[in-house]
């Protein structure tokens, strides 16, 4: 197995779409994360660690501008690509971000994604992964079932 390149989030409503950037990705030696919601992406922030986020526009609960905008206060070192069918307007705003390092026009072609990611020099960051509380609570319902089929036996 080789090495891995960096982590992905990938926000993105398309589900399709994000499957394919995904399976794309992990075939050249990425972790991804798939988010279908703003919420859905808060939450995965919140218990893991990314080297960069993709980020559609629109999403079911907001638009993808506003999540960057809000993300950034908490993780101002976060590395985003916006990737869009938005109108130019909005693409030049996402532009304006610092943390945007790159928007995308949709369709993006799959070598166009690895590329970029090239261009960014994505490094992997080493830092300890705190379990969340949906983590937590899986354990202790494995560890619980356990003993009580330990006592059975």
């Amino acid at each position: 197995m080789n090495a891995i390149k960096g982590r992905v989030l990938i926000l993105d409503d398309d589900v399709l779409v994000a499957v394919n950037y995904k399976d794309y990705l992990e075939s050249n030696d990425y972790v991804c994360r798939l988010a279908h919601r703003i919420q859905d992406a808060t939450h995965f922030l919140k218990n893991n660690d990314f080297d960069i986020i993709f980020c559609d526009h629109d999403l079911p609960d907001g638009k993808g501008l506003n999540f960057i905008k809000e993300v950034i206060k908490d993780y101002p070192d976060l590395t985003f690509i916006y990737m869009s069918a938005a109108t130019p307007a909005v693409l030049r705003e996402a532009a304006k971000i610092d943390q945007v390092k790159r928007v995308m026009t949709k369709p993006v072609k799959e070598e166009d994604i690895l590329k970029t990611l090239n261009e960014c020099n994505i490094e992997p960051r080493l830092r300890k992964r705190f379990i969340g509380p949906i983590e937590r609570k899986m354990l202790l319902e494995i560890h619980r079932d356990a003993g009580s089929k330990d006592k059975n036996e």
